[in-house]
Formats: structure tokens, sequence, C-alpha cells
């Protein structure tokens, strides 16, 4: 499963990869490395000029829209469009914003099929709550757009038909990791983590598959939510044990901070 760095993304932006690469150009020894270079910034720039199509559209679709859902909705695209993914992600509907288009537009770009959405938890769970402190976003809200987002990969697929007339058997392979540790080695479980498994089960989901990142750590509460599904009868989670995992990478050479962080698959 491929996915793309969107921990990095949404925290930075991509104006800072872009100015990355513009220092490092000055660095660059061969023309090969400088081809390379300016067209990572003409890629980065052509990513911004997508998402502020975005934002036109949803400018012109305002001119005659009436409905206050769709004027709401609008407008917080129009004003998203202009920021993300260029700029790091201010509030809960940046960031959950971000993910989709990341998703879309970079496999897109780059012709490589993305399958991966990362941490949604990890990652909004700050901005959720920076949100809910500054009264700018509620619980029900957030469930909202979470349904929303989650429908994204789920819709395109019809579940109830044969798996055997579908494209690709029905399996998109879209992927989304919960849970597990995250910075300075404190288990990822807030209540974006309780929103998605939440969101998942009332809406009866397949895709994005869930894997469950657990740990020695993990707490009740964690498990209480995984589990509703399977008394339910739902099997559509995947369950990876990050002490072992993460282990064996550090056997294999790699980082721990670097494993710690990334988006198990």
């Amino acid at each position: 499963h491929h996915s793309t760095n969107s921990t990095n993304i949404i925290r930075c932006g991509l104006e800072s990869l872009y100015h990355e690469a513009e220092a490092e150009l000055k660095k660059c020894a061969t023309e090969e490395e400088r081809i390379f270079l300016r067209s990572a910034m003409r890629g980065l720039l052509a990513v911004k000029l997508i998402a502020e199509k975005f934002a036109k559209a949803a400018d012109r679709k305002l001119e005659t829209a009436s409905d206050p859902e769709e004027v709401r909705f609008l407008n917080m695209i129009s004003r998203a469009g202009r920021r993300v993914p260029w700029k790091p992600a201010e509030t809960f509907y940046e960031g959950l914003a971000m993910f989709p288009f990341l998703y879309e537009v970079i496999a897109s770009l780059e012709g490589n099929g993305l399958s991966a959405f990362g941490r949604l938890d990890f990652v909004l769970g700050p901005l959720y709550e920076r949100d809910l402190a500054a009264g700018r976003i509620t619980r029900d809200e957030a469930v909202d757009l979470l349904s929303r987002a989650l429908c994204f990969t789920d819709c395109r697929y019809d579940k109830y038909g044969s798996w055997k007339d579908a494209y690709n058997t029905q399996e998109n392979g879209t992927a989304m990791s919960l849970g597990g540790y995250g910075e300075e080695g404190k288990v990822v479980c807030n209540e974006v983590t309780m929103m998605i498994l939440e969101v998942h089960r009332k809406w009866n989901l397949l895709f994005p598959k869930l894997q469950l990142r657990i740990c020695r750590e993990t707490p009740k509460a964690f498990f209480d939510a995984a589990n509703a599904n399977l008394l339910e009868g739902r099997n559509v989670l995947s369950f990876l044990n990050d002490d072992c995992i993460i282990a064996a990478q550090v056997r294999a050479g790699k980082r721990r901070e670097d494993e710690i962080g990334r988006a198990h698959v």
C-alpha cells in the first residue's frame, strides 16, 4: 500500500517543501539534480493551482446557491482551497479535506495508485481539540464531516452486488491506520479515533479498511469500540501489533522514530 507523507504536508504545507527544494537547487552539482528539483517544484505549484481551481469552482456555485447547507460547504471549500495544501492546516476541516485531496491529486499527477489515507486520528486529533476549545466546531459537526469523508471511498463500490462482476472485484485497497504509538512513544487514542470507529460502524462501511494499531498500552476503550463491530458480525477490521512490528523494523535497520510515525498498512 502506497501513501503520501500526509503528516508532514498537513503540518508544514507544500510551501515548505517548495522552499526546501529551492534552497537545495543552489547546491546542485549536476544538471540531472537541477532538473529533478525543478520538476519537483513545478509539481508542487501544480498541486497548489489544482486546489485553487476547486476554490474558484466553489465561488461560481455560490453565485446561484440558495440552500443554507450547500452555501456553508461551498464557503468552506472556497476558503480551504486557497490555503491548503500549500499552507499548513489550521482547522479540523482543512486537515480532513487534505487527506482525500492529496490521495487523489498525487496519484493523478504521479501515475502511481495510492491506497492508504494515513493516520487521521494521529494528525487530526490536535486540530479537533484546538477547534473544539475555540468554539469553531462541535462533536456532531466533526462526526458529520468524518462521515462524508469516509463515504468518499466506500460509496464508489456496490457492496450489495456480486464481487465477480465488479471492477477489481470490489477491492479498492484504500486503508487507514488508527491508534498505535505516536510521538514521544505516547499511544494515540483520542476523540477522533473514537469518532472514526463510530462512523465506520454506524454506516456499515467496508472502505476505508481500518488497520488498528495496538500495543501493550492501548486503552480498553479502543478495544471496546473496535470489538463492537465484531459483536455485530462486522469482520472488517485488521489488528496490527505495534510492539512486534516496530521492533522487527528496527532490527531490519530502520529508525524507531520513523516507524512510530509510519502508517502501517
